[in-house]
């Protein structure tokens, strides 16, 4: 009979072996595609066949790293390599090895340095043998890693000092992030490099002990070398634009720092750059505590004298704060009663409003803000009646013919530095016009005399 001639009990048998058939193994290619599906139960069911894989999984999956892929799937490849281990450890340090050299920034890049950092603690070991791998951009990595890997790192921080010295700045940052991530026990550690080297670590030393104690906690050698520094620096520093995300200021019209400190009980004045006072205060205002200690209200940066001006810029100074505005109302009297006028400011950069205060011979005239019975919280809270440039600028939107009280509300909002450039100084306005006497200083206010300022590094 011909083969293509079968009977119906053959065909019926045939059927039922191709029933019975195991299905057969999807394909690494398949698996990966599946980590990206709607199902979660496929996505996990991927994941845990891909690790059974093994080897087998890792090229592919670095590969799949390098394609455009959705967020999903880039992070169910990243913890699927991680899943894998040791084996996919070294591949992700070659694949990041090889596509930073030829472009540290990409995308590529930055994904394979994400995975490299999230292995964690079990493979610690793996990261101190990278941490003088020939590639930046793995060193890099691998030392945030460490700092991430918690308590367990800790006997690795001496290992992590010489990248304090690295010719690469992002391993050096790297480093210094690692070491602050471990905190407070790295401390003697970096104390020993300021004391005793290797010398080219001290200067990435000194920085990475700011960012975990607080400045007076510095050895005085230590102190005496930043004070320096700072001189060093003041010999030509010049006006520039004071600013910050909330930026809070009293301008008085005296240059009398001495006596300005004595009036306001501010202690430990530091000699201060306009760098180094801008970045202290920017740094400060992010903090948002409503309790003690109150660390935002710690320092302020007191200007040299400013076209006949001092600023003192600080959220301290803040007219507005719940903490802080009446005792900014009394001041603000008493300083003008000694100088003749003093004002106080808040601007917060991002539309978070403005607040002024202004206050001559030892009387308030006005005190308003944008918002202002929501912001201070008390109907009455507003004092004084429009200030000539209040009404000049409702005037002009007027005259312009806009919406007058959809246009009011966003110029209220922008009052505060247009005001102060009307009545005294602008600090968003300070620059290489500005006149200048004298040089400033950094001083503690009573919140920082007996609760010390917040730890961190700030630029000279």
């Amino acid at each position: 009979m011909p083969p293509w001639r079968r009977t119906r009990s053959a065909v019926r048998a045939t059927t039922r072996l191709r029933q019975n058939a195991p299905m057969p193994e999807p394909t690494v290619d398949t698996l990966i595609t599946d980590l990206d599906s709607d199902d979660t139960a496929v996505r996990v069911a991927a994941r845990d066949a891909l690790q059974q894989r093994g080897t087998a999984a890792v090229g592919p999956l670095v590969t799949a790293l390098a394609r455009p892929a959705s967020v999903r799937a880039s992070a169910m490849y990243t913890v699927t390599l991680q899943r894998l281990g040791r084996t996919a450890f070294q591949a992700v340090v070659a694949a990041l090895a090889a596509e930073a050299q030829s472009d540290a920034r990409s995308t590529v890049a930055k994904r394979l340095s994400h995975v490299l950092r999230g292995f964690g603690p079990d493979h610690l070991a793996d990261h101190v043998g990278e941490l003088h791998h020939e590639s930046p951009a793995v060193r890099a990595a691998v030392a945030r890693s460490i700092g991430e890997c918690g308590p367990a790192a800790l006997p690795s921080a001496e290992q992590l000092v010489p990248l304090l010295a690295d010719a690469d700045r992002s391993v050096r940052d790297s480093a210094g992030l690692a070491l602050v991530a471990l905190g407070a026990d790295v401390v003697p550690v970096l104390r020993q490099v300021r004391r005793s080297g290797p010398g080219g670590c001290r200067r990435g030393a000194l920085a990475t002990l700011a960012e975990l104690v607080d400045p007076r906690e510095l050895d005085p050698a230590d102190l005496a070398a930043i004070r320096r520094l700072i001189a060093v620096k003041q010999l030509d520093d010049s006006p520039q634009q004071l600013t910050a995300c909330f930026l809070a200021w009293i301008a008085v019209s005296t240059g009398d720092q001495a006596g300005l400190l004595d009036l306001l009980g501010l202690s430990d004045p530091e000699p201060a750059t306009f760098v180094l006072g801008t970045a202290a205060t920017d740094s400060d205002s992010h903090d948002f505590r409503h309790g003690p200690p109150y660390p935002q209200y710690a320092r302020v940066f007191v200007t040299p004298e400013l076209d006949g001006w001092t600023l003192l810029v600080g959220r301290w100074c803040s007219p507005i704060d719940d903490e802080r505005s009446d005792d900014v109302a009394r001041v603000c009297q008493e300083l003008s009663a000694r100088y003749g006028a003093a004002q106080a400011y808040f601007f917060g950069a991002r539309n978070d409003g403005s607040a002024w205060l202004v206050a001559e011979d030892g009387v308030i005239l006005r005190r308003g803000a944008s918002d202002y019975e929501d912001l201070a919280g008390e109907p009455d809270w507003e004092i004084g009646e429009p200030l000539p440039f209040e009404r000049q600028e409702r005037d002009r939107l007027v005259a312009d013919g806009a919406d007058t009280e959809y246009e009011w509300e966003f110029a209220l909002m922008e009052m505060a530095p247009s005001l102060a450039g009307a009545l005294s100084v602008n600090p968003l306005e300070v620059g290489a016009a500005t006149s200048v006497e004298g040089h400033g200083l950094l001083a503690l206010t009573p919140y920082g005399a007996v609760h010390g300022v917040p730890p961190g590094a700030l630029p000279i």
